[in-house]
């Protein structure tokens, strides 16, 4: 029997997430999306360079951690997830007024506070400053309030409240070694995107932009006498040999086009060394790339097709980090295999149609976002969409359907799985084998054992015409039944309609980036 966490929640409370992150709830308790760091005991979820949790921010806004401990009317240290009665995150709020914000729920007037030029406690979230004795949002204070309040957290932020820094006013960043760019929480932070730092990419693991060589390289078909090209913008490689020949220990390469590279296989092979590839224009399509021997390699907007052993490989406590990455199409084994203390971050890709099994981990750490794992192994063979051998791996927004073989899901006697918002389901067979560390929560789960519903585990029986193509490379949810009821979307992002119906009123299982890509 799996572990089930309790947790403190109304079994009829209905809520719906949705384009705008607005959410309708039908009681006063409040809930909020399972990613923010609030639903995982508080500053124990946050680390690095933004340690606590703030309960006041939007769960998009790094999940709540901020670099400096909150004031005590939105710090949330640790305590029971989802629990009653607490403040909603930012942006899962209707949109209201400011007066309506820092009303008292009843006449419509500003709420009363008596700690003048200071955060009151006495104030909601929304409007959490007392000036004039009345509650107000940092905007309407101004941000020379913040200022004055404190020289650390000078402007005011999307939430209402005072931030370190906005997109627009990095000031109090610039003097950082490494945290000059302002995070989506409002606190200094080091790079997140790749396009932040020109053309030499992120270090993802690290937020420092490379020091790395820069190369180009052209998709075919090329333009005749391409090959001898240089590597810059002007004049790309033609071919990926050429390029393997050029690179260094760190090196970023943008591959323009959306043409098929044969005999393609790159490698990060040491300790030190940084491989990012970015596709540019269209989805380029290479077959092998692999982080082995400590060494870290980054992925964007690239498809990858191999028949082997593995699409992408990585050993020897290498780090891959593969986001708007696709996996497809192993006739031979594995869309990826991770050994030996990897670590890898899979991020609004699909993993689909790999005759060995999707994602296959030994020893290794794996976390999945926004993205599906469909259609992998084959019906006589014991393979499975995910096989976690002594694994740590957490997944949020993922659907995970339609996995022929031993199942869905299978996991050894020491993995520990944490699966949260998401949908797993399959046609024949258990979705799950083995997992008994396994924790869920928000999730649609054909296996009946593991109902719960203070959890909010939703016993659902598969059906191949709950999703556009499940069988190919669509996992997108075509109805809205059964899955009204949970916290399936991350919120944020411009999506596809449901049957036509406004996306402010939908819930579905993907976090997509526009209605004709994939997530």
């Amino acid at each position: 029997m799996a572990r089930i966490e309790i947790s403190i929640l109304p079994v009829a409370l209905t809520w719906v997430l949705g384009f705008a992150g607005s959410v309708v709830v039908t009681t006063s308790c409040v809930v909020q999306d399972g990613e923010h760091c609030r639903h995982r005991n508080g500053d124990e979820a946050c680390s690095g360079s933004t340690p606590y949790c703030n309960e006041c921010l939007a769960s998009n806004q790094n999940a709540g951690c901020v670099a400096q401990e909150p004031d005590a009317g939105c710090y949330f240290g640790g305590d029971s997830p989802f629990a009653a009665g607490t403040a909603t995150d930012a942006d899962t709020q209707p949109e209201t007024s400011t007066t309506q914000a820092a009303s008292d729920g009843s006449s419509g007037a500003p709420a009363e506070c008596t700690a003048e030029g200071l955060r009151d406690g006495a104030c909601p979230a929304t409007a959490p400053l007392c000036s004039g004795g009345a509650c107000v949002d940092c905007e309407t204070a101004g941000d020379a309030f913040c200022s004055a309040l404190d020289t650390g957290t000078p402007v005011c932020g999307e939430s209402g409240g005072c931030v370190q820094c906005t997109a627009d006013d990095t000031t109090v960043c610039m003097g950082a070694d490494v945290n000059f760019f302002c995070g989506p929480d409002g606190a200094c932070s080091g790079c997140f995107e790749h396009a932040q730092c020109g053309g030499s990419g992120c270090d993802l693991y690290t937020g420092e932009c490379l020091d790395a060589s820069v190369f180009w390289v052209e998709g075919p078909p090329c333009a005749e006498g391409a090959d001898t090209g240089d590597g810059t913008v002007e004049d790309p490689f033609c071919s990926l040999a050429k390029l393997r020949d050029a690179l260094g220990d760190r090196s970023t390469v943008h591959i323009m086009g959306s043409g098929n590279f044969d005999d393609s296989a790159l490698v990060a092979a040491s300790d030190g060394d940084v491989l990012v590839l970015l596709g540019e224009g269209g989805k380029p399509t290479l077959t092998v790339v692999q982080s082995a021997g400590g060494g870290r390699m980054y992925t964007q907007n690239l498809r990858l097709e191999a028949d082997g052993a593995s699409i992408v490989g990585c050993n020897t406590g290498g780090k891959l980090w593969l986001r708007d990455t696709d996996l497809i199409g192993n006739n031979s084994g594995f869309g990826m295999v991770a050994t030996s203390n990897c670590e890898v971050t899979i991020e609004r890709g699909i993993v689909a149609r790999n005759d060995g099994g999707g994602i296959r981990t030994l020893g290794a750490t794996l976390t999945l976002k926004s993205m599906a794992v469909m259609a992998n192994g084959e019906e006589m063979m014991q393979t499975s969409g995910l096989q976690l051998e002594n694994t740590v791996a957490r997944a949020s927004h993922v659907t995970v359907i339609a996995n022929e073989g031993l199942a869905n899901i299978s996991c050894s006697d020491e993995t520990e799985l944490d699966v949260r918002n998401s949908i797993v389901m399959r046609l024949d067979g258990d979705s799950l084998s083995n997992c008994e560390l396994a924790t869920f929560h928000g999730v649609a789960l054909d296996a009946e054992d593991y109902e719960d519903s203070d959890n909010r585990v939703l016993f659902v029986d598969y059906a191949a015409s709950f999703f556009v193509e499940p069988d190919n490379e669509d996992p997108r949810l075509k109805v809205h039944d059964p899955f009204l009821d949970l916290a399936l979307w991350a919120p944020g992002d411009p999506r596809v309609d449901i049957d036509g119906e406004s996306l402010e009123t939908v819930v579905g299982a993907m976090n997509y980036a526009g209605a004709d890509q994939r997530p």
